[in-house]
């Protein structure tokens, strides 16, 4: 725990904007086991990607992480019957 929240709070604070991160963020949010969390967060229900970001600064493949659904949120009302 840090600064009150749990490591999933704090990796979901980073992966909220539904945009892909580098794995570093993670690490210098002082999450070390931030593969098990994001493992949890999956058995919850939350879908997050794991994926290869290109580094625009030196053009190599970096791991990552995007979030890309949210448990509980609809995504087709028609179908939701």
């Amino acid at each position: 725990m840090l600064n009150g929240k749990t490591n999933k709070q704090i990796i979901l604070d980073i992966l909220s904007d539904m945009r892909p991160h580098y794995d570093r963020e993670f690490l210098n949010a002082g999450i070390c086991e931030y593969r098990r969390r994001i493992s949890d967060l999956r058995e919850e229900g939350y879908v997050i990607e794991s994926l290869w970001i290109v580094d625009p600064n030196s053009k190599h493949k970096r791991p990552g992480y995007q979030l890309i659904h949210k448990p509980g949120i609809q995504e087709d009302l028609f179908n939701a019957a």
